[in-house]
């Protein structure tokens, strides 16, 4: 049996626009314990942001 280690992250994320098309949202996303939240535009950005905020909270457990 393989055991995998999870880490449980918890993510703000703000949507201030949204189109149809995911391709036309806009909003932001953060940590609960950061105070500056990135930006992003669109569905790819979204998951580009929520892997870059996950690394750094990583990093630091």
């Amino acid at each position: 049996m393989r055991v995998i280690d999870m880490i449980i992250q918890s993510f703000i994320v703000r949507i201030y626009r949204l189109d149809s098309e995911r391709e036309q949202m806009v909003g932001t996303v953060q940590t609960p314990e950061s105070e500056t939240p990135l930006t992003f535009h669109g569905i790819d950005e979204l998951w580009d942001a929520l892997r870059t905020l996950g690394q750094k909270k990583a990093n630091k457990g």
